[in-house]
């Protein structure tokens, strides 16, 4: 009989500070993402945000949930989880595990659930089970500035893998000959960076809010700077007991500060560096966009970055029609689903979501 544990935030503590939390084969969390859930300033003292599936004492399955809110039209509060990381142990595939952990996290949120970023065959569990709505899709636009096959293309088809060494010397030689044509380009700017946010920035991001449904402010952006999901490390044993990515060669989670001539400040970029791969989860700016191309240009020179992915349509019409980046790009799309159920509590609204909404701000 499968058995639901409902972890709060205190009870994840306890967790993973358990003893078989360092024994087990699997864990369900990694040690720095739970205390980022820990410490989300939107989590609050009964929210369960992890969900684990129990047959005969062993773990069998996992489910988390992202503690959020969301601001109607009439600007009223509507506490919900962003669903996130399911897993069930391959050896216990066809029990229904997977539905009962969706099915058990509905009735803690009581059916306040959104969702992104998942693949397939979840998006099959899902649809299966009914309980979901889709809302309008996310554009965006992603650039490969450098050559990456090597870490494209293997998991697409083993083929690939077979054939890596050969990827990895068409990567070295093709970004080689990239380099050399950088050498004469105008070097980049000094850039801003920061890892905290202050009382000026904080005031300068909240004249955003009501632009966006999720409306966050200078403390949300703080907790996420501070509590990444990623950290820089070579993947170990002890790492890949935890199923999703928890670990990279390189991560960079920064904020870009910008100013203009006066010094008044006139933009801020969030930016996200996993290994060569760039996004802005979040962008606050006001007039021309021109020093924002500039900045993350100059980002892409500096952690020589080899792919660009945004959402936010304005930069990307200003890059299409400057022609600001010489690379090759193709369009993308996030999908996400919403509880039918809380969709029409909302009044099944239009939700403004950005870039960084959900889990993908961390990832």
């Amino acid at each position: 009989m499968i058995e639901i544990r409902k972890l709060n935030k205190y009870a994840l503590q306890a967790y993973i500070d358990s003893q078989e939390y360092k024994t087990a084969p699997h864990i369900a969390i990694s040690h720095h993402r739970a205390q980022s859930q820990i410490n989300n300033p939107r989590t609050e003292e009964n929210d369960i945000l992890l969900f684990l599936a129990y047959e005969s004492g062993q773990m069998v399955g996992y489910l988390g949930a992202l503690a959020d809110d969301i601001y109607d039209i009439d600007g009223q509060r509507h506490h919900f989880a962003w669903m996130s990381c399911l897993w069930i142990d391959p050896t216990q595939r066809g029990k229904n595990i997977a539905s009962k952990l969706v099915k058990a996290c509905f009735l803690a949120w009581d059916n306040r659930i959104l969702l992104t970023e998942y693949t397939g065959p979840a998006a099959n569990l899902y649809h299966k089970l009914g309980l979901f709505s889709e809302l309008p899709e996310l554009h965006g636009r992603r650039w490969y500035i450098q050559s990456d096959l090597t870490r494209i293309l293997p998991p697409k088809n083993n083929f690939f893998n077979k054939i890596k060494f050969l990827l990895t010397a068409f990567d070295s030689v093709t970004n080689a000959v990239l380099r050399i044509g950088t050498i004469f380009r105008k070097q980049p700017i000094s850039l801003n960076f920061t890892n905290e946010i202050n009382e000026e920035l904080a005031k300068f991001i909240i004249q955003y809010n009501s632009k966006t449904g999720i409306q966050r402010d200078g403390n949300l952006l703080h907790w996420i700077l501070q509590y990444p999901w990623i950290i820089e490390s070579k993947s170990t044993a002890q790492f890949k007991r935890y199923y999703f990515s928890s670990v990279a060669d390189q991560f960079v989670s920064k904020a870009i500060i910008i100013h203009n001539d006066k010094n008044e400040m006139e933009g801020c970029i969030l930016i996200n560096i996993r290994d060569g791969h760039l996004k802005i989860p979040f962008l606050y700016h006001k007039g021309s966009l021109e020093k924002v191309a500039v900045a993350i240009k100059s980002v892409i020179r500096q952690y020589q970055v080899k792919t660009l992915t945004l959402y936010h349509p304005a930069l990307i019409d200003y890059f299409h029609v400057n022609k600001k980046l010489s690379a090759f790009s193709k369009a993308l799309s996030r999908k996400y689903l919403i509880s039918s159920v809380f969709w029409e509590q909302l009044g099944r609204i239009s939700l403004p979501l950005c870039a960084g909404d959900g889990d993908t701000a961390f990832t």
